[in-house]
């Protein structure tokens, strides 16, 4: 398991999964497992980021956006997954057990010469699990948002980045003025609060509208990983 900068060429090719903890407070127990169960069990190289090397991972030329140090560490997590996405594609999982390997899926992605498939990950199994409402008809033809590998710079991930860059650039005064209070801060969670942003609008709301435009795009070869027993 990698914490700390390592040589990335291509993340795809090298199998590696980012994963993120945002906040300067340790993981707990729980979470420390669930990372240990990630490199045990998807028997691939897993790169966790934190506070203390993600400068080691920024691009020189795509700093993070203004409003990073203002986001919840939740929201955090939701900018950096897309962010990495977009410019080095790879695997991204949740600090959660990811119940099987994820090798033959890299390996599909690899194998694919043409790079018609564009993401790898899980199905989602009910519209309830479907961020953007308008979307939820087509939740059986979806991905599910906790993990995936994506294939870098292609249509889809491009318009998911802009369109959190787009949501932020609106969203910065107020954010700025208003920034978060606790890990999970929104308004669903703090009562009175003018911090900007629901528990999904920075991510799953703009992932699942975007990802109904590109279905025939996506391969459903990962395990489902458990969503229970990981806090």
């Amino acid at each position: 398991m990698m914490n700390r900068n390592m040589h990335i060429y291509d993340p795809i090719q090298q199998k590696v999964i980012f994963t993120f903890w945002t906040g300067t407070n340790a993981p707990s127990e729980r979470r420390v497992q669930c990372l240990q169960n990630l490199h045990d069990q998807t028997e691939c190289t897993i790169v966790l980021v934190n506070p203390e090397n993600l400068q080691n991972f920024i691009h020189p030329n795509h700093p993070l956006h203004k409003a990073y140090p203002y986001l919840s560490e939740t929201h955090k997590c939701d900018y950096l997954r897309t962010y990495f996405m977009y410019h080095y594609g790879g695997g991204y999982s949740d600090i959660k057990t990811p119940n099987g390997s994820w090798v033959a899926a890299f390996d599909e992605m690899i194998q694919d010469q043409s790079q018609d498939i564009w993401l790898n990950g899980y199905r989602e199994t009910c519209p309830e699990s479907i961020a953007h409402i308008e979307s939820a008809h087509l939740y059986h033809l979806l991905p599910g948002n906790c993990a995936y590998i994506v294939r870098p710079n292609t249509p889809f991930v491009a318009e998911w980045y802009y369109a959190q860059q787009s949501l932020l650039d609106e969203k910065y005064e107020t954010l700025r003025e208003n920034p978060s209070t606790q890990p999970d801060c929104c308004v669903e969670h703090v009562t009175g609060t003018k911090y900007p942003f629901g528990w999904n609008e920075l991510l799953g709301r703009i992932f699942h509208r975007v990802a109904a435009k590109y279905t025939d795009r996506f391969r459903f070869s990962l395990p489902t990983p458990d969503f229970c027993y990981y806090r």
